[in-house]
């Protein structure tokens, strides 16, 4: 794969943010032209702007890879995890503000939305520039012990941080009806996923191990929007600084682990690795082998 300096990456990230701002301000015109104002009877139109949103800078950003005659590179295979990773935190804030928003135009929303995107293209872009030559496996020389003691604190703490969460919001809930809270069958599941991604990276699994922690942070997002609607609503009053420093700890503890992941992974693929691909494959789960597949690092 062709090295980028860190000023073709400063260049890359303009260049793409410009092309999602072209894309965006398409939604944003046909929202603001045919859309009523209210997010209830805009809901379809948002669906079209994000869809143009999408195309707009794809083709964009396609045109000017050909005109360049780019050689086509194959992304890090560890570049998906970070991705949904972002998707999810998106998805939680996004999910948190809503009652905020209820007196909101769809214009408005729509401009709010954006303030993600350079978010989003700086969780890409900064960890490269620090690293150009990419962060995948460049403590795979390690003694074991590292990147095990690292996982398994990772998952102590995210176990431990929204279980605290949780007493929080049981410590109020005395004259209210028990809402946010969780079941204690969803520690054992998140203990027990824990014990697994650590399994599989043990067992040079590390693909499996990302597969689990992502499991794991959309859980976490989809419960950190269950606790926060109630609390953002009004409806349940609690200790809000201690229960963000809780979920932004759980949170953290996710990411660390995902990072320790991919530092402390083996160089290549493993044998085990190479096995549950090839057996993937013959189920034709998985599509054929491509010319450049594994060439690429992060």
């Amino acid at each position: 794969m062709t090295r980028t300096t860190r000023a073709g990456m400063l260049r890359q990230a303009a260049r793409i943010l410009s092309a999602s701002f072209l894309g965006w301000a398409a939604g944003a015109v046909a929202i603001w032209w045919f859309g009523s104002g209210s997010l209830h009877a805009d809901v379809g139109l948002l669906v079209a702007g994000a869809v143009l949103w999408a195309a707009i800078p794809l083709s964009i950003l396609r045109m000017l890879r050909h005109r360049a005659g780019s050689p086509r590179t194959e992304r890090p295979r560890t570049w998906g995890i970070w991705f949904l990773i972002a998707a999810f935190t998106g998805s939680a804030v996004i999910g948190i503000v809503r009652p905020a928003t209820e007196s909101w135009t769809s214009l408005q929303i729509w401009s709010a939305i954006f303030l993600l995107t350079p978010l989003g293209i700086a969780l890409d872009t900064v960890p490269r520039l620090i690293r150009p030559a990419g962060w995948t496996s460049v403590a795979a020389s390690t003694r074991r012990a590292v990147p095990l003691t690292l996982l398994g604190l990772s998952f102590a703490v995210f176990v431990s941080a929204v279980a605290l969460a949780d007493t929080v919001v049981r410590a109020r809930q005395d004259l209210f009806p028990p809402i946010g809270t969780l079941p204690s069958e969803l520690f054992i599941v998140s203990i027990v996923l824990g014990l697994g991604a650590i399994l599989a990276f043990v067992a040079g699994l590390p693909l499996l191990a990302h597969t689990v922690v992502g499991l794991l942070f959309a859980g976490f997002s989809f419960v950190v929007q269950l606790v926060w609607l109630p609390i953002a609503g009004g409806v349940v009053m609690v200790d809000g600084p201690f229960l963000i420093a809780a979920h932004v700890s759980a949170a953290l503890a996710l990411i660390v682990a995902t990072g320790t992941i991919q530092v402390f992974r083996p160089a290549g693929a493993s044998v085990a690795e190479t096995a549950v691909v090839d057996w993937l494959r013959a189920e034709a789960i998985l599509p054929e082998k491509s010319a450049v597949e594994g060439s690429a690092t992060s």
